[in-house]
């Protein structure tokens, strides 16, 4: 018969191959001949845990607890159980008994300050986050403190993200910034950092870290966002205009605030019918993802029909700003009412009646414009990048790429929503939008 010794040691071989039910097994068995032998129950509760049988890692920690009251990494595994499952709720507890027998343990300090965020006790949260930061910052150098590396870089980043949902964009690009110096590797703590920096302006830096980001996690919509923001703000609209292309429109829908600043972007290279065409295309579908996001959409719509002169299109889009601020806010917002009234105004003095002809205004595709017409791409050659749409009347009508709004989408058979120009070699269509 094996001995204890022997036992642990053959688990220990499977535990070094990644086989965690199989070592549980064995040291299971190594349990069961010596029952009071600890160290053998303490590599059951590794093992298991490893595995993720929970329920039974639980029951060999909890008996440890009993046994050994003293030793904090106990009552930490026991928690890390929950914490696994993300039951949150019940990992905290445990944790803070940990923390009760060892307040410098610093992965305990970062795991209960996320579990503390994840069940909205951000203020009890960011104090163990604090806690963990100040007590990695004294170790002195040397291996001890490179080991505990990776929590400091995550409990940096947390306070990041406490700081960001403040809008507290200072704080938060200091905290990123620790986080990276120290994992500069984790695309997360990349992009947050970029998002952060664009946030104070900072443009250049932001870019930087973006394009590390995207270069470790590729094509992610945030982080091709931001980007694109990046790009934007340094004047690089080419690029800024591929990424936001390159974005699906079922993504941008599920996330407004990229319609939003990729109309911006449009109103920055002076394409405010482009802009106003998109919004509006945006505005047809809203969602309750994002409520601040829509009335910012609806703010911009509003502005760019102002700018367009478009006086009905900005009084249903002021109108629908408000809409979406009591949604978001519970209250109106005095921007958009103030605009309302002196849109009514300038109504009356033009002797337009908004009431009669705000509908209309959605139904048109251009500021000033109603001749969009609806049809469905017949052919398209993605690799030439023009195609042919197949109109209701007529010839086919030719349609190059530059000239879809939303070209990310293009498919033969999409139904459009174009208007027709006139091309170098005859009628092509103009501000096409893939709507379905």
């Amino acid at each position: 018969m094996a001995t204890v010794e022997e036992l642990l040691e053959k688990a220990e071989r499977f535990a070094g191959q990644q086989r965690w039910e199989e070592a549980a097994l064995v040291a299971r068995q190594a349990v069961d001949t010596v029952p009071e032998h600890r160290w053998a129950k303490d590599k059951l509760g590794w093992y298991l845990s490893r595995a993720k049988k929970h329920a039974d890692a639980i029951e060999v920690y909890s008996l440890l607890v009993q046994e050994a009251p003293e030793n904090p990494k106990y009552p930490y595994m026991l928690g890390y159980q929950y914490y696994d499952q993300q039951d949150f709720t019940n990992a905290v507890p445990w944790f803070r008994k940990a923390l009760d027998l060892k307040p410098d343990y610093l992965v305990v300090l970062y795991r209960c300050g996320y579990a503390l965020v994840k069940t909205g006790d951000v203020r009890a949260a960011e104090a163990l986050l604090r806690d963990c930061v100040r007590y990695w910052r004294e170790l002195e150098e040397g291996d001890a403190k490179d080991r505990e590396k990776k929590n400091y870089a995550d409990a940096c980043f947390q306070l990041g993200k406490i700081y960001s949902d403040r809008d507290d964009w200072v704080s938060a690009v200091k905290a990123f910034t620790e986080a990276v110096a120290h994992e500069s590797n984790d695309a997360d703590k990349l992009y947050n950092l970029g998002k952060a920096l664009v946030k104070v302006e900072n443009f250049e830096e932001a870019l930087a870290a973006l394009l590390k980001a995207d270069q470790i996690a590729p094509r992610k919509h945030y982080i091709q966002t931001y980007l694109a923001i990046a790009h934007h703000q340094l004047n690089n609209l080419v690029e800024a205009e591929r990424i936001f292309d390159g974005i699906p429109s079922h993504i941008k829908d599920q996330f407004p605030y990229i319609w939003q600043h990729h109309a911006g972007l449009y109103r920055t290279q002076g394409r405010t019918s482009d802009a106003i065409r998109m919004l509006r295309a945006a505005t047809r579908r809203p969602n309750e993802k994002g409520l601040h996001s829509w009335y910012d959409i609806f703010i911009l719509l509003a502005t760019s029909c102002e700018e367009a002169e478009d006086i009905q299109g900005a009084y249903i889009a002021y109108q629908g700003a408000n809409t979406w601020h009591v949604k978001s806010r519970g209250k109106d917002s005095p921007i958009a009412l103030k605009k309302i009234k002196d849109l009514k105004q300038v109504a009356s003095e033009r002797s337009i009646d908004l009431e009669s002809t705000s509908t209309a205004a959605y139904s048109s595709t251009d500021a000033g414009q109603s001749n969009a017409q609806v049809a469905y791409i017949k052919k398209f050659f993605t690799d030439k990048g023009y195609g042919f749409i197949q109109q209701t009347t007529g010839d086919d009508l030719f349609v190059h790429i530059r000239n879809i709004i939303n070209s990310e989408s293009i498919r033969e058979g999409a139904r459009v929503e174009y208007q027709i120009g006139q091309g170098r070699k005859g009628p092509e269509a103009t501000h096409v939008h893939i709507i379905d």
